[in-house]
């Protein structure tokens, strides 16, 4: 049986040198997320090598390199998903898409050694990702997609239409950050009634209105904050139930403790796939334990 990395392991592998380009600032929980994409990235590749190797999808790609907030011990620097995916070995191809025209253009450059096994793509993410699935993703290839939202940009519509891409024979695997705490959950008051824009923007983040009784429920004091967060994350993966998904499961990212506070919730990843053995491999990958956090006293977490 393979030895498990360690965090320790991966916090070096995901560790870069500032190439004095544009960066991505990210919390220090961002880490988390990065580790579960650097092993099941791996986990998928190895899975895809009879199929020739798979694709690897990145929605809201960014500029590739983070930088982390406040960091006083080393890694400063770390790789984002997008060298993470450059870096795999046994990926087929690689394709980015980035809205932001500096962040774009920082990333095609950063991309530019690895020639033709990648595609980047400056464009919107609910506009042109489905698009551009189609164009660049062959029909019978295995199909790993990272769809990370900073807040709730990322509409429903668009996760609908990646997993009934035409003619594919499974649907594309999605690992989704779901912006519970950071984001939704900050949007509902708890005093009144939602303005009409707010409304719009759930809407489109759930794909129906089902949310609405979530939120009048808690509103009039019959679900607690916890049960409330935890009917919002239910609806949404009961949403990638409906779209056939065989596997739908969910991890919370919680920040490091600091000095003065335990560690909180930030936000949930939802993984879903067709496949049985990503279904395992992330099951792992979610599982495990990981201590990567940097807080701000200077201090690291003991690892794992």
């Amino acid at each position: 049986m393979a030895r498990r990395t360690t965090s320790e392991e991966i916090l070096a592998e995901l560790g870069a040198e500032d190439d004095g380009l544009l960066t991505r600032s990210i919390g220090p929980w961002t880490l988390e997320k990065l580790a579960v994409l650097l092993l099941y990235i791996r986990g998928f590749a190895d899975a895809c090598k009879k199929a020739g190797g798979g694709f690897y999808v990145d929605g809201l790609a960014g500029p590739g390199l983070c930088e982390v907030r406040n960091a006083q011990v080393e890694p400063r620097f770390v790789l984002g998903s997008p060298l993470i995916a450059l870096n795999t070995p046994g990926l087929q191809h690689r394709v980015f898409m980035e809205m932001g025209e500096r962040e774009e253009a920082t990333l095609r450059q950063r991309a530019e050694p690895f020639g033709d096994r990648v595609t980047v793509r400056r464009g919107d993410v609910n506009r042109d990702l489905p698009a551009l699935i189609r164009e660049t993703v062959p029909e019978r290839a295995p199909c790993f997609c990272l769809l990370d939202p900073e807040a709730a940009e990322l509409h429903w519509n668009t996760i609908s239409e990646i997993a009934r891409t035409p003619a594919r024979r499974k649907k594309p695997e999605l690992l989704i950050l779901f912006p519970l705490e950071m984001s939704i959950v900050r949007q509902f008051p708890t005093g009144g009634p939602l303005e009409l824009g707010a409304m719009e923007r759930h809407n489109r983040t759930f794909g129906n209105s089902r949310w609405q009784a979530i939120y009048e429920r808690r509103l009039s004091g019959q679900l607690t904050p916890a049960e409330a967060k935890s009917d919002y994350l239910e609806l949404y993966k009961d949403g990638l139930d409906q779209l056939g998904y065989r596997h739908v499961f969910t991890k919370p990212v919680l920040a490091p403790p600091t000095p003065t506070q335990g560690r909180q919730e930030r936000y949930h990843l939802v993984f879903a796939t067709d496949d049985d053995t990503g279904d395992k491999i992330m099951r792992y990958v979610f599982e495990r334990g990981y201590v990567l956090g940097l807080i701000s006293g200077g201090q690291k977490e003991l690892g794992i």
